[in-house]
This record gives C-alpha cells, sequence and structure tokens, in this order.
C-alpha cells in the first residue's frame, strides 16, 4: 500500500514582523505578494511554497522600478521535508530570518527549514537598464 506524502508544517518570515507557521497538503501552493510605491518608484515581494512529494519548494520574488531604473530577483530554494525544524534562529546560516535581537524573546522555540538555494537557472537577477544598455 503506496503511503501518501505527509502534510508539511514550517515557519517563514515573509517580511511581516512576526513568524508565520504554514501547514502544507501534498501537491497544495501558496503564494504570498504585495506591492508598495515609494518616493523612486515602486517595490513588490513575494513568495510562493509549494509542497513536492519529499521537499518543499520556495520562490522568493523582487520587482521594482526607482531611479536607477527596474530590478528583477527571483530565489529558489528547497528543503527536505525530514527537515523542516532544524535551523535555531539568528544562526549564520538562516540569514533570510533574521530580525533585530531584542525581538529574540519573542521567537523562542521557532526553528526554521534548511532551505537549500538552488543554482541557475532557478534563481536569477534581471537588471532592465543594463539590459537596454547591451550588458
Amino acid at each position: 500500500m503506496k503511503q501518501n506524502p505527509p502534510n508539511a508544517r514550517f515557519w517563514v518570515y515573509p517580511r511581516c514582523g512576526s513568524p508565520v507557521k504554514l501547514t502544507l497538503r501534498p501537491d497544495q501552493e501558496l503564494t504570498v505578494y504585495y506591492t508598495w510605491s515609494h518616493e523612486e518608484g515602486w517595490s513588490a515581494e513575494g513568495y510562493t511554497w509549494s509542497h513536492e512529494g519529499d521537499h518543499l519548494r520556495e520562490e522568493h520574488f523582487t520587482d521594482g522600478c526607482d531611479c536607477d531604473g527596474r530590478l528583477s530577483t527571483t530565489t529558489i530554494r528547497t528543503c527536505r521535508l525530514a527537515r523542516l525544524v532544524e535551523i535555531e534562529p539568528y544562526c549564520e546560516t538562516s540569514l533570510d530570518y533574521t530580525v533585530m535581537s531584542e525581538l529574540e524573546a519573542a521567537w523562542e522555540g521557532v526553528r526554521w527549514p534548511d532551505w537549500q538555494r538552488q543554482p541557475f537557472p532557478g534563481s536569477y537577477r534581471r537588471d532592465y537598464t543594463a539590459e537596454a544598455a547591451g550588458y
């Protein structure tokens, strides 16, 4: 009898001020996306998390335009289900989840997934101004 993969429960910090615990069922996907304007233009950021059987996939994307032109980035990371609660907050390998040290007590007990960054073509950076200049 074939067993279905388990649900994935994991912590994320999508730049909203505090950690959030998510649960994804097998083959489920969740996207969070927000935009804002500022004195030089606009910015956008988002995350997509997907449960892909034996691992999770996280896609972090940014986009924006300021006085230097438009710049977009995408970073893809994966984590095996067995490694969803591996990393303590504030350690060197959890750089994406760094917050001010005075908030550390509020994060007690939070353990982050052991995300592994995926190389190009999954992760990339696109500078529209540099492209227009022929770089």
